[in-house]
């Protein structure tokens, strides 16, 4: 490496308690950007954009630290289930940005009330008010107030099915739950065509010009997440053809910086 290369140290996935599945406060991530020294990083949390207000806020005290608003979106598309990790959304969502992530919340509450019914159809004593006991256990108020009753982290409905004796093992609990949805309906996560109207209906959302940058496209991991693996230098990171120019203009000042060399640090994950 020449004296006029810069390496780029960044984390482009990340998770806060606003993620149904994760206790991270965002604050943290900037505390442990600026120990190791992190040019630039992405809170991707599962199917919502709630933390974008909190970490701008935080983002202005970190001026040396770049943000991109980003998400991990699950749709429903030809081939399934698919993770897409979503770079670049504006400060300002547009309208039809609103929309879909107000169709997210719908499906997290929808899926958190299946989970409850397929095991009372089960004959197994889950209400909706023992659901939001779990979810208080571990999430901040202020999440469950915005985005209501919701599924719960997985190893903790897990566990709590254990101390029931809805299973023996944790796990078992794949297995309770195919048979849950087998006895009810689980909702289908939000479809692609809905999500990203441009990528197949040839058009841009509400007219604006926009992209949302599409970087990686995973089949789901067991634990909810994508499948493991560090991400490749930014030379590998391309934005996938299937990328759709939806939700608006990506302000500079929250683009990924530009430089010759990029090594991934991993700050945290939950």
């Amino acid at each position: 490496m020449t004296d006029t290369q810069k390496t780029a140290r960044y984390d482009l996935h990340l998770h806060t308690y606003w993620s149904y599945d994760a206790l991270a406060q965002p604050q943290s991530h900037f505390k442990r950007a600026r120990e190791l020294d992190v040019d630039c990083f992405a809170v991707t949390d599962h199917h919502v954009l709630d933390s974008l207000p909190e970490v701008l806020e935080i983002a202005q005290g970190c001026p040396e630290i770049r943000v991109v608003p980003s998400a991990e979106l699950t749709m429903t598309t030809s081939i399934g289930s698919v993770d897409l990790l979503c770079y670049g959304f504006p400060a300002e969502l547009p309208e039809a940005m609103v929309q879909v992530l107000g169709a997210y919340h719908d499906w997290q509450r929808d899926y958190g009330a299946a989970i409850s019914k397929g095991l009372q159809a089960l004959g197994l004593d889950f209400s909706d008010g023992d659901r939001l006991e779990l979810l208080k256990s571990y999430r901040p108020s202020k999440t469950i107030e915005l985005q209501g009753n919701t599924h719960v982290k997985g190893g903790v409905i897990q566990q709590y099915c254990v101390d029931r004796g809805f299973i023996d093992r944790i796990e078992d609990f794949g297995d309770l739950m195919s048979r849950a949805g087998s006895a009810t309906r689980f909702p289908s996560y939000p479809h692609v065509k809905d999500v990203m109207p441009g990528r197949e209906g040839g058009g841009r959302a509400g007219g604006d010009r926009a992209s949302v940058r599409l970087f990686q496209e995973r089949q789901r991991g067991t634990d909810g997440c994508v499948a493991p693996g560090v991400l490749p230098g930014r030379d590998r990171m391309r934005p996938s053809g299937r990328a759709a120019r939806v939700y608006g203009e990506v302000p500079r000042v929250l683009r990924a910086p530009r430089a010759v060399l990029h090594r991934r640090v991993r700050l945290s994950h939950r």
